[in-house]
């Protein structure tokens, strides 16, 4: 749990096409807010403690605002290909965006691994919340993957 109050970024994947993922990365957000919360980070220091049941529900519109989260929906290749999912149309991706934008305070970002979409995309906008942070080791990394990203266009490479 030393990760959660450590961590810059956190960067929660699931599979769209599992509903149970979703519900998994839902409890790790809540965990999250609850482990950074009770550890009096200083951002949640200063919140009375009557609002924890709020944050941890996702109802406090401060808390995740100070919570850099990124979800990330992976597996979108398989909506419109795999007969198997087809109860999971687009209708479903953009009730779980709401759902992420309204309770996460974040941006959902559909890819998919297997035909690399989306997934510079992915590693840009990880670059771009990281460059905001006021740790100087995470702020210099972050430039240096955005620069090896500019360098090797639109391909991703091990770094």
């Amino acid at each position: 749990m030393y990760c959660f109050r450590r961590a810059h970024l956190f960067l929660l994947v699931f599979d769209i096409n599992r509903e149970e993922t979703f519900s998994y990365i839902k409890n790790i957000y809540r965990e999250i807010i609850r482990f950074r919360y009770n550890n009096n980070n200083n951002f949640y220091s200063q919140q009375p403690t009557e609002n924890l049941a709020d944050m941890i529900n996702g109802d406090d519109d401060q808390s995740a605002s100070h919570l850099p989260v990124i979800v990330v929906a992976n597996k979108v290749d398989f909506i419109s290909t795999d007969v198997r999912f087809a109860n999971i149309t687009l209708t479903n991706s953009r009730d779980i965006q709401q759902y992420v934008k309204k309770n996460f305070k974040s941006n959902t970002i559909l890819c998919s691994a297997k035909y690399h979409w989306h997934l510079v995309l992915l590693f840009r906008e990880v670059c771009r919340m990281l460059e905001t942070v006021e740790d100087t080791v995470a702020k210099q990394a972050a430039q240096q993957a955005r620069r090896r990203l500019q360098q090797h266009g639109k391909h991703c490479h091990v770094m």
